[in-house]
C-alpha cells in the first residue's frame, strides 16, 4: 500500500516550488528538434540471460538524442508467436 506524507486533500492541491535552470526551455526545444531530425540509430541484440520460454528479450541502445550527448538503453520484451494445439 502506498504511503504519503500529506493527506489526500492537500496532495490534490499541492504545487511544489520549482526552480528551472535558465536554459531549461532552450535545452528542451533543442533536444526535441534534434529528436525529430536525427536518425534513431538503434541497435537490438538478443539478451540471453533471461530465460523465459514465451518471451523474446532484446537489449536496445540508441545515441540519437541530444547530439549523442547521452545514450539510451533499455530491454525490449515481446511475446513469441506460439501456436497452441487443442487436445
Amino acid at each position: 500500500m502506498a504511503q504519503f506524507d500529506l493527506p489526500l486533500a492537500e496532495l490534490q492541491t499541492y504545487r511544489p516550488e520549482i526552480e528551472e535552470p535558465a536554459d531549461f526551455d532552450v535545452f528542451w526545444q533543442q533536444t526535441l528538434t534534434e529528436a525529430v531530425t536525427n536518425s534513431v540509430d538503434a541497435t537490438f541484440e538478443p539478451y540471453k540471460d533471461i530465460r523465459l520460454p514465451a518471451t523474446t528479450c532484446m537489449t536496445c541502445h540508441s545515441a540519437a538524442l541530444a547530439v549523442k550527448r547521452c545514450a539510451v538503453g533499455c530491454w525490449f520484451r515481446r511475446q513469441r508467436k506460439r501456436r497452441f494445439h487443442a487436445l
